[in-house]
């Protein structure tokens, strides 16, 4: 049986299906006619080559690849985006964002002009006496939340933190064997207020004055254990290392070992 050819005059290619080769087949299923795009889609329009059939870039692609796409949309494309920024800029959209200057911008990567540039930048590099001060008495750091410097805001966030997560003798107790652990003062031992108050009572042991166990943090009279000779300064958390204090009377003394008379 002899090889059939397609019935489109001049085509000597294998027949496919409906009477046409694969080439003249794809056109039909495409466009509907079978020869009237053959010539306009034969090669790619910026390479030259031969456009794959369909499926695989679409059923009226002119391009071989993506690649040849992009290369020819892209030189389009940055041509419509600069008419976009040029009709933009006509119109005022691009303006100096510094209270009522509105002098318009050469393109949108900028938002202040030349000049108040200069001044924006100069203020963001200005002193922090300059700038708003701390809203606690006689506080004059400058302003880093809710209009309270860094040590304040501080402890209103600790506050909040605590608040939400009770800082019970537990966490205390693990908090300063974590931290003598890590300092190298040996392993410790459990040493709790509870412990404390057994042993001394509720004495502070820096002011002699009385603790007022149902305050709780951050009130400057709330307890709090103290070591006496600081884990900062190699003391082990032990029982017999640690005392129950006011929390401001623990800050007042700080790191300092205490002089035995």
């Amino acid at each position: 049986m002899d090889k059939r050819t397609c019935s489109i005059d001049g085509c000597e290619l294998d027949y496919v299906a409906k009477g046409y080769c694969r080439q003249h087949y794809n056109h039909w299923y495409s466009h509907g006619n079978p020869v009237s795009l053959t010539a306009e889609v034969a090669g790619c329009k910026v390479c030259g080559g031969p456009i794959p059939p369909k499926g695989k870039t679409g059923p009226r692609s002119h391009y071989c690849s993506a690649a040849c796409r992009l290369i020819s949309h892209r030189p389009r494309a940055k041509e419509h985006r600069d008419e976009k920024v040029a009709a933009d800029r006509e119109a005022g959209k691009y303006r100096c964002q510094f209270d009522a200057c509105g002098v318009i911008l050469a393109g949108r990567e900028n938002r202040w002009c030349a000049a108040h540039l200069i001044v924006t930048t100069a203020a963001r590099r200005m002193p922090d006496s300059l700038k708003l001060q701390c809203s606690e008495d006689s506080c004059e750091r400058p302003v880093r939340a809710r209009k309270l410097c860094s040590m304040h805001w501080g402890r209103v966030r600790d506050a909040e933190v605590k608040r939400n997560n009770p800082w019970n003798d537990r966490r205390r107790n693990n908090d300063h064997l974590r931290r003598a652990r890590k300092a190298g003062n040996g392993k410790g031992s459990r040493s709790t207020i509870a412990d404390i108050i057994t042993r001394d009572g509720t004495n502070c042991s820096w002011c002699g004055e009385d603790v007022d166990l149902d305050l709780a943090y951050p009130d400057k009279l709330s307890k709090s254990v103290d070591h006496t000779i600081p884990i900062s300064r190699g003391g082990p958390h032990t029982l017999e290392n640690t005392s129950i204090m006011h929390l401001q009377c623990n800050m007042y003394k700080g790191a300092n070992i205490p002089i035995s008379s």
